[in-house]
């Protein structure tokens, strides 16, 4: 399933490592480099080990057996910008619309990797958005998304324009500036921003496609809140999800699926594929802490955008 951190689309230009550097890891059966290509070019080992084997995912330029439940073995990932995308111009006669847009050059788009908060906590300072700035010298807020009054009075910061679980890697879009993270904020209030995610269920999923539509409320516990899909959970709002079976490997028994969230609630794709009896490999919250990480990877993101004058869709992907 997956490989991580491997570079592909970015809206601005980096000091990164080649892409081909980058899309080579260490084949642990003949300590040899296995080159990583996309799903199409399936004539590769990457691509036997991963999809066709089954029982390995692509960590750190290693390839780790997917069941091993040693976490502290799995090396620490490190965040990367993304260093290429796509645009594809399309029509729009409203010139309203278009203002609304965010601008190409002020979105910046990274892969966050596991085990790392994407905005700081009350206990822990290390996240995506801190790394990501101290790469440009920046200090980030310790609450950074905290509401204040003067607020439009202090310097910007770069902040990302959501949120991944701590435990899932992906992409996630940072803002640079004030005007794009309201843009994007109304693009995702509105769901007007497509995104894909990849997972490894437990089992072997019998239909092939479907859609979830169960509601998620919280749970007051003494210390912390929990998300929950329960009848007695408060505060439930709607949850949509759909899912496609992407390969079956009965001789490891697990899936690979394909996940597209239409809403975001808190630990939403987790809850749902608990809910259907099919939980994500590695979660240790809603199913069994049978895998060294969470098997759970925001593999694309599709918006609108404004550049010269014109409104274009940006896709973004990094392979899992």
């Amino acid at each position: 399933l997956f490989c991580f951190p491997f570079q592909c689309f970015s809206l601005l230009a980096y000091n990164v490592k080649p892409s081909h550097e980058l899309r080579k890891i260490r084949n642990p059966f003949t300590n040899r480099k296995i080159k990583v290509k996309p799903p199409s070019e399936s004539n590769c080992k990457w691509y036997h080990y991963v999809h066709e084997v089954g029982g390995f995912m692509a960590h750190d330029m290693e390839l780790v057996p997917i069941f091993s439940k040693d976490r502290n073995k799995l090396p620490q990932d490190q965040w990367s910008p993304l260093n290429d995308l796509t645009l594809e111009k399309v029509a729009c006669a409203d010139a309203d619309i278009l203002a609304s847009l965010p601008e190409k050059n002020e979105l910046l788009f990274v892969y966050k990797p596991p085990n790392l908060l994407t905005l700081p906590g009350k206990f822990d300072t290390d996240c995506l958005s801190e790394r990501v700035n101290c790469h440009y010298n920046v200090q980030t807020p310790p609450r950074i998304i905290k509401k204040s009054k003067k607020k439009t009075d202090k310097i910007w910061v770069p902040r990302p324009c959501h949120r991944l679980d701590k435990d899932t890697s992906g992409i996630v879009c940072i803002a640079k500036t004030r005007n794009a993270y309201k843009s994007m904020t109304a693009l995702f209030e509105n769901r007007n921003i497509e995104k894909c995610y990849v997972a490894l269920v437990n089992g072997i999923m019998d239909n092939n496609s479907g859609t979830l539509d169960v509601p998620i409320g919280s749970i007051q516990h003494e210390s912390h809140k929990t998300w929950s899909t329960e009848l007695y959970a408060e505060n439930k709002r709607d949850a949509i999800t759909e899912w496609e079976v992407s390969r079956r490997h009965s001789n490891h028994n697990y899936t690979r699926i394909i996940l597209r969230p239409k809403t975001g609630r808190g630990h939403q794709l987790r809850l749902h594929m608990a809910h259907m009896g099919h939980s994500i490999l590695g979660d240790e919250l809603h199913g069994k802490c049978n895998a060294p990480r969470l098997c759970l990877h925001a593999e694309l993101m599709s918006l609108l955008v404004q550049h010269e004058g014109a409104a274009y869709k940006v896709t973004c992907w990094c392979l899992p």
